[in-house]
């Protein structure tokens, strides 16, 4: 499933309020539209089920940029590298 982060990766981890509840409604819609349970989300990422709750409230946002990198894979199409970053995220 392929979606665009609403904010740009390098951009995101000085986000705001604002952003991390947008962030968050995003990494909702987009979990649920893969079919991912939180568990199996947090699994993936090496996080656990409680931190990608926060994320979805908009309470926390993950700030290690391997984590970000690690949600992108997880929406994004792994074989289309051929696209820059701000070709796939705006």
């Amino acid at each position: 499933m392929k979606s665009a982060l609403p904010v740009h990766i390098l951009e995101y981890v000085d986000m705001g309020r604002q952003e991390a509840a947008a962030f968050g409604n995003w990494l909702c819609t987009v979990r649920e539209g893969a079919s991912l349970s939180r568990q199996e989300m947090a699994d993936l990422l090496g996080v656990s089920r409680v931190e990608v709750w926060r994320w979805e409230q908009g309470t926390s946002w993950p700030r290690d940029l391997g984590i970000v990198l690690g949600i992108r894979r997880c929406f994004f199409d792994a074989t289309d590298e051929t696209k820059t970053e701000d070709e796939v995220i705006p």
